[in-house]
């Protein structure tokens, strides 16, 4: 998981060169899916929102892409094929309405360079700064003016990816795995 050229991966992936909003994850309400949607329905529809993941509101997401030309529904994706996901992406959201645990997904998200917008809940402020993201109140407004924000500042943007990889270097990097590990043998 590292930052690549974002046309090539969006042209592997067939989608249009406009800004771009990842989730990545099981596609469950507590997972705030309704969130996203209602803010991809509300938002400039030169945004796309990409999902990425299999779960029960696979229908919803499948009729709400054949509606909007902005929601593209991904589906299920193997693990070597997410770097391509994210690298499609300008950002990744994470509008968990519930207490997230510590989540993989942010890791790579950051890892590859995005700034993450996601909800203040559970574990994940402990993953999320200011300076590589927004940490929210779940709710269709917050993540809306988060996503517009980003989409309007694209030099904040481009210094919080870059901010991203570095954080997810020192922190998450498998020699800081190995350091932690050490320390607690």
């Amino acid at each position: 998981f590292k930052p690549k050229n974002k046309e090539t991966a969006r042209k592997k992936l067939g989608i249009l060169d406009n800004f771009t909003v990842i989730f990545v994850g099981r596609l469950l309400k507590i997972k705030g899916i309704n969130i996203i949607l209602q803010v991809a329905k509300e938002i400039d529809h030169k945004i796309n929102f990409l999902f990425v993941g299999t779960g029960p509101l696979e229908k919803e997401l499948f009729f709400a892409s054949r509606k909007y030309h902005n929601i593209i529904f991904l589906g299920k994706a193997a693990n070597h094929q997410l770097p391509l996901y994210y690298n499609a992406a300008d950002i990744f959201i994470i509008p968990s309405v519930y207490p997230e645990a510590f989540g993989k997904v942010v890791i790579e998200a950051l890892s590859c360079g995005l700034p993450v917008v996601a909800s203040n809940l559970g574990a994940i402020p402990e993953i999320i700064n200011e300076k590589v993201g927004f940490l929210v109140k779940p709710s269709v407004f917050n993540f809306k003016q988060k996503i517009l924000w980003l989409y309007q500042h694209p030099e904040v943007r481009k210094k919080m990816s870059r901010l991203a990889t570095i954080l997810a270097r020192k922190k998450y990097s498998p020699e800081s795995i190995k350091l932690i590990i050490n320390t607690y043998e």
